[in-house]
């Protein structure tokens, strides 16, 4: 499922708003070749407030999953946005497992694209991800660069044992060449 055209220009416009209130700062994208990877995801939809623990219950079902499987995990974790709008979200969270891994029920196999992405890195609390997020967005537009599909959030080190200015998540988001 593809973001919908009014839902990214609805987010180029808060971007766009936020970064000249100077609420967020331009963040550093690099361009580069994504490698296709199959993961196993659970999907949800949330209001955009209950991300978290909608997150939480996905890992646990894909975790779960994998141990029965004989599937040996290796981190990090991963959400994929399908759709965000009006303050909810449609999602996918989970792992990335072996080429060939079968879903099962609402264990679902799927492949995150092989393609251009645009990478970035944001340091902090999850709470600024939203922003950080708008502000990659507007920054995107800036250089005339259009998403070509949903993007995705790898989560790099555990929260509860880092620091909150030092958790790491890495964006990843399909551009069109």
């Amino acid at each position: 499922m593809l973001l919908s055209h009014v839902s990214i220009c609805a987010m180029v416009l808060v971007a766009s708003a936020l970064v000249q209130a100077g609420d967020a700062a331009a963040p550093k994208i690099e361009f580069k070749d994504h490698d296709e990877q199959s993961a196993l995801v659970v999907k949800a939809k949330c209001k955009l407030a209950e991300i978290g623990p909608t997150l939480g219950k996905c890992f646990q079902k894909v975790g779960a999953y994998m141990k029965e499987k004989g599937i040996k995990f290796e981190p990090p974790l991963f959400a994929l946005y399908l759709k965000v709008d009006n303050g909810e979200c449609e999602l996918e969270g989970g792992a990335v497992v072996p080429k060939g891994t079968e879903g099962k029920d609402d264990v679902l196999a799927i492949t995150l694209p092989k393609g251009k992405v645009a990478f970035s890195t944001h340091l902090g609390p999850y709470e600024g991800l939203s922003d950080y997020w708008m502000a990659l967005m507007k920054s995107l537009a800036d250089q005339k660069k259009e998403p070509a599909g949903p993007g995705w959030e790898v989560y790099m080190n555990d929260p509860g044992s880092v620091k909150p200015e030092e958790i790491r998540t890495d964006i990843y988001i399909p551009v069109k060449e």
